[in-house]
């Protein structure tokens, strides 16, 4: 599994927070959310790490943060059920679906949120599905986006009503990057490394 690390300097005289998310389909219905998010203060590396694998995924959602209930490790071309059982919501293995998607059907009898996650963290979901339909993710290589909030944003928000302080970047590389950011004006530059994003860590922490 890939270890991908990103290093984020904050060089101006502000704590600020970054927030990462996914966008992977231009598909309407499909909520991209904050995936990760670091408060950064001046002068001390954020790092975050993760690892590429998937998730099938169920939350709840209120004021438009999805908070997951469920999150099961999957990979691609699987097919899951919500399902209720004892009073209780659940997510079942059910069988191979389409290669390249997953699919999550809910027979839970109430509507849900079902979603997909990546490193352990719910990741983009389509909202209020209800009970014998079924959420179809096309699962390709992940876009990873970086941004800083104009407000305070948590894990599970939606990216679609939020503001940013900068126009969010595309991470093309995100195996081992450094995210180094100046001003004011602010400005952000990316730096992507041949080492090993185990040693990059390390120096991160090194200098913390």
């Amino acid at each position: 599994m890939t270890q991908n690390v990103l290093i984020f300097n904050n060089q101006t005289v502000t704590p600020v927070q970054f927030i990462l998310y996914l966008s992977r389909r231009e598909v309407g219905n499909v909520a991209s959310v904050v995936w990760q998010q670091m408060f950064a203060p001046p002068k001390v590396p954020a790092p975050v790490t993760w690892t590429d694998d998937w998730s099938a995924v169920f939350a709840s959602l209120e004021d438009e943060i999805f908070s997951p209930i469920e999150l099961r490790p999957t990979s691609v071309g699987r097919r899951w059920t919500i399902r209720t059982a004892d009073g209780k919501q659940e997510l079942v293995d059910s069988g191979d679906a389409r290669p390249g998607y997953l699919e999550i059907r809910n027979d839970s009898g109430v509507i849900t949120n079902p979603g997909v996650g990546l490193g352990g963290h719910g990741a983009e979901y389509i909202a209020d599905v209800f009970s014998g339909a079924t959420a179809v993710f096309g699962i390709g290589s992940p876009q990873y986006w970086i941004a800083l909030p104009s407000l305070p944003m948590q894990n599970g928000q939606s990216i679609g009503e939020a503001t940013f302080l900068l126009p969010p970047a595309q991470i093309t590389s995100p195996v081992a990057v450094t995210v180094t950011l100046t001003g004011p004006p602010l400005v952000w530059a990316f730096s992507h490394s041949m080492a090993d994003p185990a040693a990059l860590l390390r120096a991160a922490r090194e200098l913390r």
